[in-house]
């Protein structure tokens, strides 16, 4: 038997065997795990809690435990083995051949550093000298990441904010050596207004990349909030991304900013959008005067890399949060691994790098 804790902010599962594991046991552990790899692509960890290996009930329960083992390991990031003794001590040493994630051991008494290693991934931070040369190496950043994806997997799937400085990103991008027939490129979020109009993302967006870039109108795909059914509009965007990227969708790389009020996408402070899980695209409450169709947790949370552009003085205070792992701004509540953070002097100014 397996007891189970479910850490879902941290992206964490605790199981504690209790005694000799039964076949069921694997069969209610991947009801628990699968939701959640399903909703952000992966596990961050798994950590198992116990002072004596208790075995397994029979050959069945192994064989169990063996397909588990089979179905998961690659979707999981690391593995914490808290024991003081017997079997698990030298987990890390036998699983190293068997499975892809991160094993490590830890004595019983360090089951709080334990769960921090497990759910703290450090966010990576770049210091650039201005939004300049944040611009540029986003602009390089992107490329590399999409010529690797090509090679990889025959297609760059990319999602974008808006900002001054991705606009300009953007226009550094188009410059870039990209096999640009292999792109396809989404919108993180986008105001509702009529189509053309200057407040939305897309007007920017298509005159910074098909100006430069030998890109075809048809591989930017823009979020319909122009049209009359917002909600049809959102859940055709969930199709679309679906169709470039999986079910669910895994894009490439998606590229976030971050708002003074520690928004990201259009995930704004005490919006009820901040709690959808269901849905990877869904619409917001009025914002800064206009209703939103934004991108939601669980598709920003399994895209396989994650870029953060912050520029700019009015930045520094949020920064400091988000580094900080505060989940008490929508910011917070993206997953940190496989992530970059581009920033410039001023927006770095009280991260103390310098």
């Amino acid at each position: 038997m397996i007891q189970y804790e479910l850490l879902p902010d941290n992206g964490v599962v605790v199981i504690t065997p209790v005694s000799p594991l039964e076949e069921a046991d694997f069969t209610k552990l991947a009801e628990v795990v699968d939701p959640l790899i399903k909703a952000q692509g992966r596990l961050n960890g798994l950590m198992i809690s116990a002072e004596n290996f208790p075995g397994w009930q029979d050959f069945g329960a192994l064989l169990s435990h063996l397909k588990f083992i089979k179905n998961h390991h690659r979707h999981i990031q690391k593995v914490a083995a808290v024991s003081d003794r017997g079997f698990l001590s030298i987990l890390p040493l036998v699983a190293s051949h068997f499975v892809s994630a991160e094993v490590r051991h830890f004595d019983s008494a360090d089951k709080e550093k334990a769960l921090a290693w497990l759910a703290g991934t450090r966010l990576r931070i770049r210091l650039l000298a201005d939004a300049e040369a944040v611009a540029r190496e986003g602009a390089a950043y992107i490329a590399g990441e999409g010529r690797a994806a090509i090679r990889a997997r025959g297609r760059f799937t990319l999602a974008v904010s808006g900002g001054q400085t991705p606009w300009r990103m953007l226009r550094l991008l188009a410059d870039e050596e990209l096999d640009w027939d292999k792109v396809q490129v989404f919108q993180v979020d986008e105001r509702v207004a009529p189509l053309g109009d200057p407040d939305r993302n897309l007007t920017h967006l298509r005159e910074c990349l098909l100006a430069g870039a030998p890109l075809r109108p048809a591989q930017i795909h823009g979020m319909p909030v122009e049209v009359q059914d917002l909600a049809a509009a959102a859940a055709y965007y969930v199709r679309l991304l679906r169709e470039f990227a999986g079910s669910p969708p895994v894009l490439d790389l998606i590229h976030l900013g971050l708002g003074p009020d520690g928004h990201t996408a259009s995930l704004v402070p005490g919006d009820e959008v901040l709690d959808i899980t269901d849905t990877d695209v869904a619409l917001t409450k009025v914002y800064q005067g206009r209703h939103r169709m934004t991108m939601t947790f669980p598709i920003i949370n399994r895209a396989r890399r994650l870029l953060w552009v912050v520029t700019g003085p009015e930045k520094a205070e949020i920064l400091v949060r988000l580094r900080d792992g505060d989940q008490s701004i929508p910011a917070g509540r993206v997953r940190r691994y496989e992530a970059l953070v581009l920033a410039d002097r001023a927006a770095a100014a009280k991260l103390g790098m310098g």
